[in-house]
């Protein structure tokens, strides 16, 4: 009896997950840390020029698409300029990977999720966002 209460539980317990597992991913995932090192992020530095990643957050939503918006500054001989950057576009859920894919082409980005935590490497730089 006692096992059978068991397995009932365990079989009640995984029908209340639910199906999708996209409804757990849907979202805003914040950007943390790039390679361990928090906001702002130098990109790139040199000759009088630094590039820094302010900010930048996905957005998931249940369709399978995605919106990234982020901030970028540009010092060039000490003016500073900012500008927005956004994309949008579709994404394909294999395991924990997603693969990010923009409407307007462009590289494939592939992020890793763990948890509420997603992570993409990109070009030798590790992203770290929290939902």
């Amino acid at each position: 009896m006692r096992r059978a209460m068991l397995l009932l539980s365990l079989v009640l317990s995984i029908g209340c997950l639910g199906s999708d597992p996209v409804a757990t991913l849907d979202g805003t995932y914040t950007l943390r840390s790039a390679n361990g090192a928090a906001l702002p992020y130098t990109l790139s530095q040199g000759a009088g020029t630094k590039v820094e990643l302010l900010d930048d957050a996905y957005m998931i939503y249940l369709g399978m698409t995605f919106s990234q918006s982020g901030r970028i500054r540009t010092t060039v001989n000490g003016q500073p300029t900012t500008a927005n950057q956004t994309r949008a576009g579709n994404f394909a859920l294999e395991g924990h990977s997603l693969k990010f894919r923009s409407g307007t082409g462009g590289t494939e980005r592939i992020g890793n999720l763990t948890g509420n935590t997603l992570t993409i490497i990109e070009v030798g730089v590790t992203y770290v966002y929290n939902k």
